[in-house]
């Protein structure tokens, strides 16, 4: 019962199926189940064992940074009241998940709540200024983001689909759907994000020549259905960089890097504070006497080192590629049996998958 509370939990934490069914708001439906999920796992037999789990050092840090922040009550609220619920869901995530069974399980329950979101995405979205867009909680560049991040999971029940055609099917359909939503929403960190991953997925997983035909064969389609709502002007700009206002206008990012930098120097040990990163671009703005605006880092490793510190920054990029270690040194451990086989699998994936967050993260404030 506690595995089958935390599957419903982590569905609508990815999926999200509030943004499209709005009367479920008012219920709150991801704190009352991640709520649910934290008192059957304490009640259950094993108990929370903390322990094996707690890792807070990036944490302490954004706690210890609230009273130097340039918003005290900002920095709090954001710390206790919401960051809190991601503390909450990676800890039910890790003790959850003690099999490589349930391991399994959780990732076609992230597959399917992607798969649900691509579909109502694709049936609900729309466009504006040439780019695709669903619900409230993502921008188009965060839609692309989200989709690139879970997008090697796929492959998974893609490779190891045998007795499992049904969710073979499924993994193909959330694959074809999540690129072709990442070109719709004309996100270039987006592309950018997905090319890095495609081509690092093509060199370190190994596909059958008919799936590759089958998966070739699904983009192919969705692509031609879709192809004159594709912003090839947008995209050319990649190529065609001089001309990009992030380059030349004063609220480009190039700007705002450079004014990222300047935030840096100035707080380098413990940050601006967390949540704070407007705050010191609009103060920097108004000394210029530029007109006020709090604007977003678009790079979450100057966001992450202006608002905790170069400290912050070396936590946060510690965990990073302390993940992609791991994951690495997973995917090469010899599994002879089926559950060493399918393990390195997902060990290669979820490598594929944190590359691609980490790349989304340098143009994204993720």
């Amino acid at each position: 019962m506690t595995y089958k509370i935390f599957s419903i939990y982590l569905f609508v934490m990815v999926a999200r199926p509030q943004d499209y069914f709005t009367f479920l708001q008012p219920l709150r439906p991801a704190l009352l189940l991640g709520v649910l999920s934290a008192l059957a796992l304490v009640f259950s037999k094993g108990g929370l064992q903390l322990n094996e789990v707690l890792r807070l050092s990036e944490t302490i840090i954004m706690i210890i940074g609230i009273p130097f922040s340039l918003y005290r009550r900002q920095a709090f609220d954001f710390t206790f009241l919401m960051y809190s619920s991601n503390i909450l869901f990676f800890f039910l995530f890790i003790l959850g998940n003690n099999s490589f069974d349930r391991l399994r399980k959780s990732m076609f329950v992230i597959i399917l709540s992607a798969f649900a979101y691509a579909i109502f995405c694709l049936s609900g979205g729309s466009f504006r200024d040439g780019r695709f867009l669903f619900g409230t909680m993502f921008d188009p560049n965060g839609l692309a983001y989200f989709f690139i991040s879970l997008l090697p999971l796929s492959l998974y029940f893609i490779i190891h689909n045998k007795g499992r055609i049904k969710q073979g099917i499924i993994g193909l359909i959330t694959f074809g759907t999540s690129i072709l939503i990442t070109i719709l929403t004309a996100s270039r960190a987006g592309i950018i994000a997905f090319m890095i991953t495609f081509i690092t997925m093509v060199f370190t997983i190994k596909l059958s020549i008919n799936k590759k035909i089958l998966l070739t064969s699904v983009l192919i389609v969705m692509s031609a259905m879709y192809y004159d709502r594709i912003n090839i002007d947008r995209y050319s700009t990649i190529v065609n960089i001089e001309k990009d206002y992030n380059l030349t206008a004063e609220e480009g990012r190039l700007t705002i890097w450079k004014r990222s930098i300047k935030i840096i120097l100035e707080h380098p040990i413990i940050g601006v504070g967390v949540t704070c990163f407007g705050e010191a671009i609009g103060t920097i703005r108004v000394e210029m006497d530029l007109p006020p605006k709090w604007q977003s880092a678009h790079n979450s490793y100057l966001e992450v080192a202006g608002e905790l510190g170069l400290i912050g920054l070396f936590v946060f990029l510690s965990m990073s590629f302390g993940c992609l270690k791991h994951f690495y040194l997973l995917s090469k451990e010899r599994g002879e049996s089926k559950f060493g086989i399918e393990l390195q699998t997902i060990s290669r994936l979820l490598f594929l998958s944190t590359v691609g967050c980490l790349v989304g993260a340098s143009f994204l404030s993720e």
